[in-house]
């Protein structure tokens, strides 16, 4: 039965790297895929891009900008492990953070059943976005189903899939840098450019009328300014 789920899944995986590298006008150069083969991330580097695929008979696609990336999340059976956000980076460790689908953290979910905390039963990395109607995407990297098949964490399937996640929050969290550094040098030109435009003014070399236009047209062209292969799977 469990070779007959990882051949399923296997075979899933593919046909997601497939999906992936068939969107128009759209590279990717980095792939995640996730363990069941339902969810995957590409990352167009050329185009600072990020699709997100999700595939339920049909393949779901959305792409996203770089700086439409808000944060990004380790979870362990429901608990935060490491987040990046914007504007604030390594959030580290959060012991009893936010839950899949919920706050706090149940330990054995809805069975009742209890384990130690060396024992793990599914893994995901949660990412958010700028979208008011689906915020949140989340691809799985370990999933045992049931607390009575959760696997120790000394085990190499755990440090295989724990790998993985670091890997892909480390991916994430660069692109959130990134983003948060562009954001950060974009807002400086704008105020330098305002600045020099108060100065003319103050002169007399331009007009109030003139000033307040082409602040117009400044803050304007701020607001649409766009922002500045190996594939992890087991």
């Amino acid at each position: 039965m469990v070779a007959i789920v990882r051949a399923r899944n296997t075979f899933r995986k593919r046909c997601l790297s497939k999906e992936l590298k068939k969107i128009p006008n759209f590279k990717s150069h980095i792939e995640i895929i996730g363990e069941d083969g339902k969810t995957a991330i590409g990352i167009d580097e050329t185009n600072n891009k990020v699709c997100l695929l999700e595939y339920c008979g049909k393949p779901k696609i959305k792409i996203v900008d770089y700086k439409d990336i808000f944060s990004v999340e380790i979870i362990e059976d429901g608990i935060t492990q490491t987040e990046t956000s914007r504007g604030s980076q390594i959030a580290g460790a959060i012991i009893g953070g936010l839950a899949l689908g919920g706050t706090g953290a149940i330990i054995g979910g809805l069975s009742g059943e209890k384990f130690t905390l060396n024992k793990v039963v599914r893994i995901d990395l949660r990412i958010v976005i700028n979208d008011k109607k689906e915020p949140a995407f989340v691809i799985n990297l370990l999933n045992k189903h049931f607390t009575v098949w959760a696997i120790e964490k000394n085990s190499s399937e755990y440090r295989e899939s724990i790998k993985k996640a670091r890997d892909s929050h480390s991916i994430i969290s660069i692109i959130i840098k990134n983003a948060d550094a562009a954001s950060k040098t974009a807002e400086r030109s704008i105020a330098d450019e305002l600045k020099k435009l108060a100065e003319l003014r103050d002169s007399g070399i331009i007009t109030l009328n003139e000033f307040n236009e082409l602040k117009k047209r400044l803050l304007a062209s701020a607001k649409h300014a766009p922002n500045d292969d190996f594939i992890l799977s087991h």
